[in-house]
């Protein structure tokens, strides 16, 4: 009788609490869309960023975990939660990156007003649903990931209690992600240190889990998100957050990308050593079709695997040859159009996983035109010499 009762309370959210939590993660997002918005914010050309300064401004207008750094000496993965809403907004397409001139630039998407429209509880959820399917993932952990997972894990999914305290000074040279990013869902608790010191790169005195982020842990079954395969997470998550008022149609609907129509045609200037080969395609093509593309262009054999790697940071993906079915995302399974590509954006073409031959694609123009068929318009230097007889 004990244990149902305890698995009932593990799938009952405090909706104040949650409530609370929401409103004060829509405050900081607002003020880092209307940042993004209202001034022209200038990305880092090598790896398409924030600045220092805009960093720094951005933070100092934020109330959920601001960072308590002095000065504006520090890149924007030393501040998680712009680092978040970046990474958040580009992948769901409400911020899209652009190159005017020399410069990488931001604009707005319709999204935006979308994403507005619904509920800050049911933003929360979609927000949680990436932070626990995509961003915790999406590169290597912090020192302490381990041990904190570990921590959240025991008495089967029942997470350490709300009312212990963890001293956090071991990590000083360590800037930890994990708890600054619950911190600024709610789901746990900073004291900061009063002074900071040169060389602390942490700034946390001590953490504590508050008893929305008990709640939270237990809800979502940290344990068995633990045990998932990548692709697995959202379906998984999303299903959990319906609690938060969202049904999965909406989460859909703004998943989907803002323009489905495909009537775009991308330039694309694939590269390997002095062999440069010019592609057209449409935005309806495949990844799939884009590879088979390049093989026609360089005369290979397309009798090897292959995989594309786009974006940066956590936004980064890899998209595999549809055999590689254990792998999250496949090349087959997206279309260009739903990468949100911009003008000078670069990715990679890794085809034979044992010869690797890499190739550098650059996206040249975006025309605002239809593409059925794929093909080279331009092109220099021979083919690379995929075989050659050793006789």
């Amino acid at each position: 009788m004990e244990k149902n009762k305890k698995s009932v309370k593990a799938n009952i959210l405090n909706m104040q609490e949650v409530q609370a939590a929401a409103e004060c993660l829509a405050e900081d997002y607002i003020q880092f869309l209307n940042y993004m918005g209202n001034n022209t914010v200038k990305l880092t050309a090598r790896t398409i960023r924030l600045g220092k300064k805009d960093c720094f401004e951005i933070n100092s207008l934020f109330h959920c975990a601001p960072e308590i750094w002095q000065g504006a000496g520090r890149t924007q993965e030393y501040y998680v939660e712009i680092d978040y809403f970046f990474c958040f907004s580009i992948y769901y397409g409400i911020i899209r990156p652009f190159k005017k001139g020399s410069s990488f630039l931001v604009e707005m998407t319709g999204k935006k007003e979308q994403f507005l429209k619904m509920t800050s509880t049911q933003r929360y959820g979609i927000m949680l649903t990436y932070m626990f399917g995509e961003y915790l993932w999406s590169e290597n952990s912090d020192g302490c990931t381990n041990d904190f997972s570990h921590a959240l894990i025991r008495d089967e999914c029942m997470p350490v209690d709300y009312s212990q305290i963890t001293d956090m000074r071991s990590f000083k040279y360590i800037y930890l992600t994990f708890p600054r990013l619950f911190s600024v869902f709610g789901l746990l608790e900073i004291k900061w240190v009063e002074t900071l010191e040169k060389d602390d790169k942490n700034g946390m005195h001590h953490i504590r889990l508050t008893s929305l982020g008990t709640d939270i842990f237990r809800f979502i079954r940290i344990r068995d998100l633990l045990s998932l395969w990548d692709e697995e997470r959202i379906p998984y998550l999303l299903n959990k957050f319906t609690a938060l008022g969202s049904t999965i149609d909406d989460v859909k609907a703004f998943m989907q990308p803002e323009s489905t129509s495909g009537d775009v045609t991308y330039i694309l200037k694939v590269e390997l050593g002095s062999c440069m080969r010019k592609i057209r395609i449409g935005g309806r093509a495949t990844l799939e079709e884009l590879h088979e593309a390049i093989q026609r262009a360089v005369d290979f054999d397309n009798d090897h695997m292959y995989c594309f790697t786009i974006g940066f940071g956590r936004t980064k993906k890899s998209y595999y040859h549809p055999y590689c079915r254990d792998e999250a995302y496949l090349a087959n399974e997206v279309y260009l159009q739903e990468i949100l590509l911009y003008e000078k954006m670069k990715f990679e073409y890794l085809f034979d996983f044992g010869d690797c031959w890499r190739f550098e694609i650059t996206v040249e123009k975006i025309l605002p035109e239809y593409t059925e068929n794929a093909g080279v318009i331009e092109q220099k230097g021979r083919n690379p010499e995929q075989y050659w007889d050793e006789f």
